[in-house]
């Protein structure tokens, strides 16, 4: 089917719709569908009850039944199968009248007794016209007639009777003599008033409302996740009674969590069946105004109209934007209490009633309450050592070419990446689990499609850069492993100069902006809707918000992520799922080409104060915009349970 014509399809099973039914809501259904789910008793989209005991009935589409009788003669005018007359000749002609195909002999014959009174067209004429042409011709030329009087058509509307009439009809109504209106500038005065309902609603103070809740949530996520870290970070530095006790304190901010998050998640779910409603309203308005004609649309008004003003009526309830940080408290007062039981100190951790907001104020406020424990450390650290970074490249010439891309997890551990040339050519490449082979070695199971052509697209490109927005959010280490695991990591590598984050240059250039999702940017500067589970439409979006937004002709000095960067941070992910690194320090790690393994050969060197001394050289070879790095010598705990694994192992083997 025409892409432009899909929404005559089931929204739920996208097949072809024989007899599609309207819900209040504004989702259009084939029967089987709303028959398979009638014990729910809910809408499959948008969970709005559609019941016979709802507040309206549901009501046969008219609009889509019609446009889709249309679109199966147009389909078979354009495939020009079985196309014959009565008489068995082949047919040349359709009659819009008659609804029949006519061999040129009986359409002369036709014409003739019907004094050209009925309107046809050769199929040549009509296989040449697109579908919205042929729509187009219909509707200009069909005729309502009078159910009453069939040599009339209807072209008068009574306001009184809510009926179109024909011009016998309206002289016989005495009793609204005066009171008819013309036909076609009262459909189309219906067209109006609908389009204005519609508008109104685009401006509903759901999406707002909706989008307040979502940051909502995140503030508490944030809130949630900097208590727990802080919460973690302090058992660190107490000892074996802390650990026994600590869990419960976690399970304790989580559970106020999700007291508190649960409410507005539900209020979020009920937003969003509104907010699909309001959607679905809009397009079902807009089709009305392109493929409706005359009947269709008095028929389907008073319908259409309820539902639009249940729409009005509704009130998205208030949200409350501050974020309570106090919640929280109860939680902090038991770790003080902790604390001072531990350590004998009162007031050491005091700071930590008045949560701090910043990241870096956090592992600040942890290094002062560790630093006791560091003195002898730190003191012992006077010889210099002289360690040497690499530092991120930089674009300089301009002579590069950008390459817009986005990845996606897909169910079945299935990894896609999506990239889009200058030209608006797309390529899409997919790493899966070889569905035949075992999965448990990666090297051998792991099979790709696509990979080929997007190399061999880039080898002919200058100096090409791939540009994602949130580069670090990406699933970046098991594109790595699945380029190793196939082993074309090299031949990756050599293709492409590197990597460009568009985020933060999107962010600089729109600072006014409340939300910097792609979805939201998308919406406020494209004026469209984005599907962000899609990595084309998303690859896309990024492309497009660049060009608009000038953002392509800021990037000249901006950092370039080299291959080898992702690779250094592939290797830092133990650390980060054991949280003994931050994903910012892991990150400034990876840019300076820092990876696992250099990290032990700094641990081997010097187990003591090997990591602290490297640490402070890196920080102090960062540049102002870069993010430092905090507690480097925490991983000594994990390259310790190594040796302690590997002495084990080498005690067994001799045994």
């Amino acid at each position: 089917m025409d892409g432009e014509l899909r929404f005559l399809l089931c929204e739920w099973c996208q097949r072809e719709v024989k007899d599609p039914k309207l819900l209040p809501c504004f989702h259009n259904f084939c029967t089987e569908c709303l028959e398979g789910n009638k014990a729910v008793g809910l809408c499959p989209i948008c969970r709005t009850p559609h019941s016979q005991s709802a507040w309206t009935p549901k009501q046969d589409n008219l609009l889509f039944r019609n446009l889709q009788t249309k679109l199966s003669i147009y389909q078979k005018v354009s495939e020009g199968k079985d196309l014959m007359c009565e008489c068995q000749r082949e047919a040349e002609f359709w009659c819009l009248e008659c609804k029949e195909f006519f061999c040129p002999s009986c359409f002369g014959l036709h014409q003739r007794l019907l004094k050209e009174s009925h309107q046809a067209k050769s199929l040549r004429d009509l296989k040449a016209e697109s579908s919205k042409g042929f729509f187009s011709w219909i509707g200009n030329l069909s005729i309502i007639s009078c159910s009453k009087h069939n040599n009339q058509c209807l072209s008068h509307y009574c306001p009184e009777c809510r009926q179109p009439l024909c011009s016998t009809c309206a002289l016989l109504d005495s009793k609204h003599t005066g009171q008819h209106r013309d036909l076609k500038k009262e459909i189309q005065q219906r067209q109006e008033e609908l389009q204005g309902m519609s508008m109104k609603l685009k401006k509903s103070p759901y999406y707002d409302a909706h989008e307040s809740l979502k940051t909502l949530v995140t503030k508490k996520e944030k809130e949630m996740n900097e208590t727990k870290k802080l919460i973690q970070k302090m058992i660190d530095a107490m000892v074996q009674m802390v650990q026994k006790n600590g869990g419960s304190l976690l399970r304790e901010v989580e559970k106020q969590h999700s007291q508190e998050v649960q409410d507005i998640k539900a209020k979020m779910e009920d937003m969003e069946g509104v907010l699909k409603r309001i959607q679905s309203s809009e397009r079902l308005v807009e089709k009305m105004r392109l493929y409706a004609f005359g009947q269709e649309v008095m028929d389907m008004l008073p319908f259409v109209r309820q539902c639009l003003e249940e729409l009005q009526r509704k009130r998205p309830p208030t949200v409350d934007y501050k974020v309570q940080t106090e919640n929280l408290t109860e939680v902090k007062a038991q770790l003080q209490a902790l604390f001072e039981r531990v350590t004998g100190e009162k007031g050491a951790a005091n700071s930590s009633s008045n949560y701090p907001e910043e990241e870096s104020s956090d592992e600040e406020l942890l290094d002062s309450l560790l630093e006791d424990t560091n003195d002898q450390a730190e003191s012992s650290l006077t010889e210099a050592t002289t360690y040497s970074f690499s530092s991120p490249p930089v674009l300089n010439s301009g002579l590069e070419t950008l390459v817009f891309f986005d990845m996606k997890n897909l169910p079945g551990k299935m990894l896609q990446l999506v990239a889009v040339g200058g030209n608006s050519r797309s390529f899409s490449v997919t790493f899966q689990p070889h569905p035949f082979l075992d999965r448990g070695d990666m090297k051998t199971s792991l099979c790709e499609h696509g990979l080929d052509n997007f190399l061999h697209y880039l080898q002919t490109l200058h100096m090409p850069i791939l540009v994602g927005f949130n580069l670090w959010t990406m699933d970046l280490s098991t594109l790595v492993n699945s380029l190793e695991a196939i082993k074309k990591e090299e031949r990756f590598e050599a293709s492409i100069v590197g990597f460009l984050d568009a985020f933060p240059l999107i962010k600089q250039i729109t600072p006014e902006t409340h939300s910097y999702t792609l979805k939201h940017l998308h919406r406020t500067y494209l004026s469209g809707q984005l599907d962000d589970t899609q990595a084309e439409g998303c690859a896309r979006t990024v492309m497009d918000l660049c060009n608009k937004l000038g953002v392509s002709q800021m990037m000249k000095g901006e950092r370039v992520i080299s291959y080898s960067s992702l690779r250094c941070y592939t290797s830092l992910q133990p650390l980060l799922k054991e949280k003994l690194l931050s994903k910012t320090s892991a990150q400034t790690l990876a840019l300076h080409n820092v990876d696992l393994s250099k990290l032990q050969l700094v641990y081997q060197e010097n187990p003591g104060y090997g990591l602290q001394r490297f640490c402070q050289a890196l920080n102090s070879s960062l540049k102002n915009n870069e993010t430092k790095i905090r507690r480097l010598s925490k991983i000594r705990s994990y390259f310790q349970s190594l040796s302690l694994a590997n002495w084990l192992y080498s005690s067994a083997a001799k045994n």
